[in-house]
């Protein structure tokens, strides 16, 4: 009988112990996580770039989307200039490549090129977003 009474109280434990809800490892998980959104923003950036070189006269093209804003570093072909023509040109073709974004700043000046790039490349190796904001932020405040 005793050794019953045993076995029903050490069952019972193991139940209890078993059943118990731990409060801290029930956390939320949000629904979409920053790290997806990231990647997207990364893969649409990279895709702006792809799209940016194949315009006549681009040799090389770097994007970093912050919001709706799109900052792009341009390397022009030998004889030309970043006039209001390319301008333009590139804007209308970032615009309609994506119609979430409400304006495009770029430049040709190769260490705001560097910048960018170098933002795409940390981020592409898993920075978040929001490690770069302020960089990020800088950048766009010095392209006119």
């Amino acid at each position: 009988m005793k050794k019953k009474i045993l076995i029903l109280i050490v069952l019972t434990l193991i139940l209890n112990i078993g059943c118990t809800n731990d409060q801290g490892s029930l956390k939320e998980e949000p629904l979409v996580s920053t790290e997806a959104q990231d990647r997207g923003i990364i893969e649409k950036s990279e895709s702006i770039s792809d799209l940016v070189v194949e315009l006549y006269g681009v040799d090389d093209a770097t994007t970093v989307i912050l919001n709706n804003v799109a900052l792009v570093g341009v390397k022009l072909s030998y004889d030309n200039k970043l006039d209001d023509d390319i301008k333009v040109t590139i804007t209308d073709a970032i615009k309609g490549f994506d119609s979430e974004i409400t304006s495009v700043k770029i430049t040709q000046d190769n260490k705001l090129f560097r910048q960018i790039d170098d933002i795409m490349t940390q981020l592409i190796l898993g920075k978040s977003y929001d490690e770069l904001v302020d960089e990020i932020g800088r950048i766009s405040e010095k392209i006119k």
